[in-house]
């Protein structure tokens, strides 16, 4: 077998092959996994063996070495760690480096010299104290409402067998394309109407205004986490003789709890919400 081409001999396997309205096309690998591009007026089957005897007069062929193009398409593929390298710096500049100058702040007085002074005066202070209790008080509860209504809203539409129900899973993800200033501004003018004057129940706007903010990252995992429950399980359990209660505290419930971690974002997120405190307060 030769695949020089001035030997005029090919000996391989017929890989493909093109009718050209007068001739045929194949393409040719051979046992060195190299591809001949063969242009002849008699007719093979694909998979065929052949060895062609190649008049120069005749017949044209042209080399495609599969093993150089992979070679170069290799170099043109990025690494997962490549990939990773603009999510890094991403990092680096958004987060870690605040980070840095938050820390770098807190321990230092207005010198630059190192101090303790913001932290003691901190938690020392009873205003500071307030509001940092104040606020983990709405986080709380946030969080504990969200969750109480997000659950049952997940599970019923995770084990309807309603036909457009991600049509209504849709509509709870609908207002997160809306800007969040907006959002905050339509419930302000809706809560002024029902009390006409927010300042009365500040802690209640303030978790209701929060509720409304995070409820759809809470239904989203938990009712992920529901549709890919084995219904099998359940089964288990009505064939072992629970009762619908007993199998959702003991097989539903603690298999969702993945997604209700993931769902409870409510508490460190609250914190950095002055935005919203402002808009319903």
């Amino acid at each position: 077998m030769s695949d020089d081409q001035e030997e005029g001999i090919i000996s391989g396997h017929i890989i493909n092959l093109i009718y050209k309205g007068d001739h045929y096309s194949y393409v040719v690998r051979t046992e060195n996994e190299e591809d001949f591009i063969v242009h002849d007026e008699y007719l093979w089957n694909m998979d065929d063996f052949v060895s062609l005897v190649i008049p120069k007069d005749k017949i044209h062929f042209e080399l495609n070495n599969r093993k150089q193009k992979e070679t170069e398409m290799s170099t043109l593929r990025f690494s997962r760690k490549q990939l990773c390298v603009p999510y890094a710096l991403f990092l680096i500049c958004f987060v870690v480096a605040p980070l840095i100058v938050i820390i770098y702040y807190a321990f230092t007085n207005g010198e630059g010299q190192f101090s303790l002074e913001n932290l003691t005066g901190f938690f020392t202070s009873p205003n500071t104290i307030g509001t940092l209790a104040y606020s983990f008080a709405i986080a709380c509860v946030s969080t504990a409402a969200a969750l109480l209504l997000a659950y049952p809203i997940a599970y019923i539409l995770a084990r309807s067998e309603w036909k457009k129900k991600s049509i209504i899973v849709m509509i709870f993800v609908l207002p997160m394309w809306i800007n969040f200033t907006l959002r905050l501004t339509a419930l302000k003018e809706v809560l002024t109407l029902i009390e006409h004057n927010l300042a009365y129940y500040p802690f209640l706007n303030s978790v209701i205004g929060m509720v409304y903010d995070f409820l759809p990252f809470m239904i989203l995992p938990i009712y992920t986490t529901l549709m890919k429950l084995d219904n099998s399980l359940l089964e288990a359990a009505n064939d072992l003789g629970a009762s619908s209660v007993q199998t959702f505290l003991k097989v539903t419930l603690p298999l969702s709890v993945p997604g209700i971690i993931s769902g409870i974002d409510g508490i460190p997120s609250v914190y950095d919400e002055l935005c919203c405190i402002g808009y319903v307060v």
